[in-house]
């Protein structure tokens, strides 16, 4: 189906199609139609890159061509079926997202396997659930693409303490240690 293209949506097609990595030959071969309507790896490829690079006009893309993802593509992102790479690429395809949505995402994904860790607690029902032990590498990427949140997780990690804001021994020491070379170079008594 050809329909009039505005020139951002032919550039988006254009970016998509280098980036699903087509050939010279399969670019040739493209048309100006809707990657929507058509079907087949070429068509799936490009549809996953558009979906990637311009997702506001895979949007339109998808409402214009009524097309919907498949039914194992479905069950795979809820869990029913094994995830494969290509039910990946379908699900990215007809799920367009801008960097922010898939950017918040992805953080709340982390944050629902508790990255931090968490202390060990009675549940409503009075049965003991057992700490968890923090996750690095999530840690990591989650102080990549939310730093706020990472520091409200960084929170989680610390043990609470029953003083916060006392000194040990050998703190109170250094502290009237270092007091008092103050005032004797001030000269204070």
């Amino acid at each position: 189906m050809t329909f009039n293209m505005t020139p951002e949506q032919i550039q988006a097609l254009w970016t998509a199609a280098q980036e699903a990595g087509l050939s010279a030959e399969q670019i040739r071969g493209l048309s100006i139609s809707n990657p929507y309507s058509q079907r087949g790896a070429t068509a799936q490829r490009i549809q996953s890159a558009l979906a990637r690079t311009a997702p506001a006009i895979a949007q339109q893309f998808l409402a214009e061509s009524g097309a919907e993802m498949s039914l194992q593509a479905k069950a795979a992102q809820m869990g029913l079926t094994e995830m494969t790479n290509d039910l990946q690429a379908e699900i990215e395809a007809f799920s367009p997202k801008t960097p922010d949505q898939a950017r918040f995402d992805r953080v709340q994904e982390i944050l629902a396997q508790a990255p931090g860790g968490r202390a060990g607690y009675y549940n409503e029902a009075g049965d003991y659930v057992p700490p968890t032990e923090s996750n690095a590498t999530l840690m990591m990427e989650l102080s990549a693409l939310d730093p706020e949140a990472y520091q409200r997780e960084e929170l989680h990690r610390k043990p609470p303490t029953a003083n916060p804001g006392a000194l040990n021994e050998e703190g109170a020491a250094f502290v009237n240690a270092r007091l008092a070379s103050m005032n004797a170079s001030q000269g204070v008594g």
